[in-house]
């Protein structure tokens, strides 16, 4: 299951970062309204990040 728990850990990095920089980019070009996608996204890599592991162990109904 460390495989999994690994595969979590940097899908939500690259979910969040990628987020945060379609977000940037966006903000920079000053179309804030169409930042706020990348912005949930950037929330949402966070919390695989942080509940991928527990996730994945509820639905294998293995522990980590």
């Amino acid at each position: 299951m460390g495989t999994f728990k690994t595969f979590a850990i940097y899908a939500g990095a690259v979910i969040c970062f990628g987020g945060l920089i379609f977000a940037g980019i966006r903000m920079m070009s000053g179309r804030f309204q169409d930042a706020i996608p990348g912005l949930f996204g950037a929330l949402f890599g966070a919390g695989v990040l942080g509940w991928g592991a527990g996730w994945i162990g509820s639905l294998t109904g293995q522990s980590m």
